[in-house]
């Protein structure tokens, strides 16, 4: 007979009572690899040709040599409308990669109508794009006020040089789509260890609870057993409860994401609670770093200040400094003298005697103006101001400051936007807010000398007015303070 291990000799009655084995747990780091592997598509929608055609083997070459190679140096995986591998109905399959793909790069060239279509459905989308032709002079109007690069695959040198020009545009897109990305994946992975964890103590308390009822001696009283089961299920309750509060978190963490996707499509870089909070914090900086050039919207030039650090008179000083570099392009969009009453009226509820007339900071900036040697650098607009504005165009930055009713606006919010590449808050506010009023001769009038003399008779009127508004003692001292400089 063979021998029996010592070990095999143990009681099955002792081996009941033995704790089950713990589930084996997934991997977070696995799950968070995971996440991290996964690249960023770009999918390409673009004339075909027909089957054996030279037109086909012109495309082949424009994709293979230019698009493909441009978008995989910019980090995407590549997939071409006629390359699709999924089976199914082609329109769908199209539609589905329209709205997954991280970039589609839509080639206008020939006016393909396919094309169009596709590139229509994924700007109603609202996700990125690049446009590209072989003629952008060839492209319909709807769609010329999107930045389209042109190409041509003879010579080698242009070809490189649009394949660089597709290649810097998809990187900072590929920037603003992996950001969002990697949050919600460092989130997820979070989210899951403590999910984990939890899912261990709930495995324990039930293997308890089941060992507790299932391996009681026939002695053991009654109630000593009741007793530890609901001991066992109180804590159960405790864990479901916790199970709950992760499940809330869940969900605001999902639209925190979205949030966070929102301001990224935006281009929303940061708001504060107040102009010369952004000032003093971040823009000067911004403004002093500028290479290529600044505009500036707004009632008069004192607006451009912080809380201590960021005063008057350097800023004055930057924008003189700015004004005399070679190539530097700096623009003052003022208020005009017969529109610049109506924003005192709205600030009248705030503003104190020795600054309720505006026209007084107007008339002082056109000094200041004068004395800097910055009046080519001036136009003044007939139309009530609504929103303070600086852009840095080098940097593609800029600031946003509404003027509220009945509120200074350096006491209003303060946003401050990038450049994202697509027509966002940027490029479509500092077009209308700045470029078409700079370029319209009809409301907008250049710095002279029969603006200051303007300047000068508006201010008259206006102290005349806020002379016969006020009464009593606080009327005529602040009179006192106003009308040495009016006459002067």
């Amino acid at each position: 007979m063979a021998k029996t291990s010592p070990t095999s000799s143990a009681s099955p009655k002792k081996n009941q009572g033995a704790a089950k084995p713990t589930p084996k747990r997934r991997s977070t780091a696995q799950g968070a690899r995971k996440i991290r592997a996964s690249t960023s598509s770009c999918f390409v929608i673009m004339p075909f040709g027909k089957k054996g055609t030279e037109n086909e083997q012109h495309y082949d070459v424009v994709y293979n040599h230019v698009h493909k190679r441009a978008v995989e140096d910019a980090g995407f995986t590549v997939v071409r409308a006629d390359k699709i591998p999924e089976s199914g109905p082609i329109p769908d399959i199209i539609k589905q990669r329209l709205r997954d793909a991280d970039l589609v790069l839509a080639d206008l060239s020939d006016r393909n109508p396919n094309v169009f279509y596709e590139l229509g459905y994924r700007h109603a989308l609202g996700k990125p794009s690049i446009t590209v032709s072989d003629d952008v002079s060839s492209i319909p109007f709807n769609l010329a006020s999107y930045s389209t690069i042109q190409y041509c695959t003879s010579p080698l040198a242009a070809a490189d040089e649009a394949r660089d020009r597709i290649t810097e545009v998809a990187k900072k897109i590929l920037k603003d789509v992996r950001r969002p990305k990697i949050l919600a994946a460092q989130r997820d992975a979070a989210t899951l260890d403590l999910l984990q964890d939890i899912e261990s103590l709930v495995d324990r308390g039930f293997s308890n609870v089941y060992h507790l009822i299932s391996d009681q001696r026939p002695a053991r009283r009654q109630e000593s057993v009741i007793k530890d089961a609901s001991h066992q299920l109180g804590i159960l309750e405790q864990i479901q409860s916790r199970l709950d509060g992760i499940e809330h978190k869940a969900e605001a963490m999902v639209a925190a994401s979205k949030l966070l996707q929102q301001t990224s499509d935006l281009g929303l870089v940061n708001i504060y609670a107040t102009r010369v909070d952004a000032f003093e914090a971040a823009f000067f900086e911004v403004m002093q770093r500028e290479v290529k050039g600044l505009d500036v919207v707004g009632s008069t030039l004192f607006g451009l200040k912080g809380h201590h650090h960021v005063t008057h008179e350097r800023v004055l000083e930057l924008l003189r400094e700015k004004s005399k570099r070679e190539n530097f392009k700096l623009r003052l969009l003022l208020t005009h003298w017969d529109y610049i009453s109506h924003r005192q009226d709205q600030e009248k509820t705030e503003k104190n005697i020795t600054r309720y007339v505006i026209s007084k900071e107007l008339s002082e900036a056109v000094e200041v103006l004068k004395s800097h040697g910055l009046t080519d650098c001036v136009r003044f607009y007939r139309a009530a101001p609504t929103c303070f504005t600086v852009i840095c165009r080098g940097q593609g930055l800029m600031l946003v400051n509404p003027y509220p009713y009945q509120k200074e606006a350096y006491h209003s919010w303060t946003a401050i936007f990038s450049q994202t590449g697509q027509r966002a808050v940027y490029d479509v506010f500092s077009e209308a807010h700045f470029d078409q009023p700079w370029n319209n001769d009809e409301l907008g009038v250049a710095f002279g000398e029969e603006c200051e003399a303007a300047v000068k008779a508006k201010l008259g009127r206006d102290l005349q007015e806020a002379q016969q508004e006020l009464s009593g003692t606080y009327a005529q001292d602040s009179a006192r303070v106003l009308l040495p400089d009016a006459q002067g």
